[in-house]
Order: C-alpha cells, then structure tokens, then sequence
C-alpha cells in the first residue's frame, strides 16, 4: 500500500480502492456476533447502498425498504474490503 494521492478539495471523500484484505461478510458478522454494531448490520449496509446506488430514487426517504428491495441488493462475492485510510474534507469554524 501506497500513500493516498492528494486529494481535491472539492471531493467529500477519499480512500483507495486496493483490493487486498477481502474479507467475507458472512463470517465477519459471525466473529462479530456480539458487537451491538453489527445488529443488523446487513440489512442497513444493503440499504444504504441501496439509496446511494440509485441517487435515492429506489426509496422515498421516509420509506424503509421491503424485504424484496433488501434481496435486490447483491454484493459481489460476499466481500468487505478493509481500507487503512479515508481522507474526509470538511470545513471547521473552530476559532481558538
């Protein structure tokens, strides 16, 4: 792994797109079964990118998706990428 290149200023976000730690999400819930983070971790991980894939048009955002909505939802593989950094741009007022 390299440094990040630099990132603009305009771009929300930033982090690589390595495909190097793979890890299956099935037996990362299952290691992780008494995280309180990970209560229904899939559900809400298909759901938002359920509303992120289709610039929100899939949901109205008061909706909760159907169950079908939810199973529309594939992830390649089964796989979570684990990523060292994410560069985040925002603005901060702190005036000290």
């Amino acid at each position: 792994d390299g440094p990040l290149p630099a990132t603009s200023i305009y771009d929300h976000h930033h982090m690589s797109t390595e495909q190097r730690y793979a890890e299956n999400i099935h037996n990362f819930l299952q290691t992780n079964a008494d995280d309180p983070a990970c209560k229904d971790f899939l559900r809400d991980l298909k759901t938002h990118l359920l509303q992120r894939l289709t610039d929100g048009t899939a949901l109205h955002t008061d909706d909760e998706p159907t169950d079908e909505d939810i199973a529309r939802v594939r992830i390649c593989s089964n796989r979570l990428y684990r990523q060292k950094v994410l560069r985040i741009n925002y603005t901060t007022y702190d005036m000290r």
